[in-house]
């Protein structure tokens, strides 16, 4: 029996929501009675505020970026908004199969476009596979955002480009200013929440 200690990461992985997984705590013996009243007092004020009901994202980039991605990757935990990337969530086995699964089970592409992106096989890889993915699910599944120009001069194939275009491009270009960020951070959960919810 885990005892109320199985790791958040693992939990969020399998699908538990975040009152769930602080549910998923009550099942520590040791905790002490305001330990317990503490748990259940959060566990009412996430059901009450509810995370935004979108599509899990799975977070297509180049690691050279990731400075950018940890701070995206800090600010979707903080709105309870699920999430896939590799550095977190890879398992062994072959990458593209895991990749491949990963992007069924997080079906919005959260792309981002960059000097550093756009000269990745595994990117345009992705982008490829989310473009199937779409065919597949009759709606939208790519939502790029994009860190500088560079992505419009893009060695991608055409086809793929044009695809990529005709997607509202939001530009975080100026991500390292906080307060600029967050306004276009907060465009994109309205977006997402637009066009990218869990399907009913």
């Amino acid at each position: 029996m885990s005892e109320g200690k199985i790791p958040e990461v693992f939990l969020r992985g399998c699908g538990l929501s975040d009152w769930e997984i602080e549910s998923a705590k009550l099942y520590n013996p040791d905790l002490t009675n305001d330990e317990i009243a503490k748990i259940q007092y959060r566990i009412y004020e996430l059901r009450a505020t509810q995370a935004l009901q979108i599509s899990p994202l799975f977070i297509s980039y180049s690691h050279q970026d990731k400075s950018f991605v940890d701070k995206m990757d800090t600010m979707l935990t903080e709105k309870g908004v699920r999430f896939w990337r590799d550095i977190h969530d890879a398992t062994a086995g072959r990458l593209e199969t895991q990749i491949d699964r990963a992007m069924r089970l997080n079906p919005t592409v959260l792309l981002v476009l960059s000097k550093n992106s756009i000269q990745s096989d595994w990117v345009e890889h992705e982008v490829r596979t989310a473009r199937e993915l779409e065919k597949e699910l009759g709606r939208d599944a790519l939502c790029p955002i994009a860190l500088d120009d560079s992505w419009k001069s893009s060695p991608w194939p055409k086809r793929v480009m044009e695809q990529v275009m005709e997607y509202n491009i939001l530009d975080f270009s100026k991500w390292e200013d906080e307060s600029i960020f967050e306004e276009t951070f907060a465009k994109l959960l309205n977006g997402l929440d637009l066009f990218y919810k869990k399907p009913k």
